[in-house]
């Protein structure tokens, strides 16, 4: 496992009374999925790091470790500090 995914996946919440991380069984899909589905319904969507960090609930350095993972897929690129779904990304792979 890379270093980003493994701080992705201790950045998801987890706790008593948490179901997040169980729709598949694993906290960095639970994540990276979550994310991914954000910028699919919400065209030209550009997210800063923090924005990311405030919408899941996660410590800046996290937030970035998820975006940057997603970076490395070729799903989003940075762009003036913002990251947005990258001309790479295949949406007829989504469906």
């Amino acid at each position: 496992m890379t270093s980003r995914l493994q701080d992705v996946m201790s950045a998801v919440p987890t706790g008593e009374g948490s179901d997040r991380g169980s729709l598949f069984g694993n906290q960095i899909e639970w994540l990276l999925w979550n994310v991914r589905e954000l910028y699919r319904e919400v065209p030209g969507l550009a997210l800063t790091a923090d924005e990311v960090a405030e919408t899941f609930q996660l410590d800046p350095a996290k937030a970035d470790a998820v975006l940057m993972a997603l970076v490395d897929t070729r799903f989003l690129s940075r762009q003036s500090g913002r990251f947005v779904l990258s001309s790479q990304a295949n949406p007829q792979a989504w469906h």
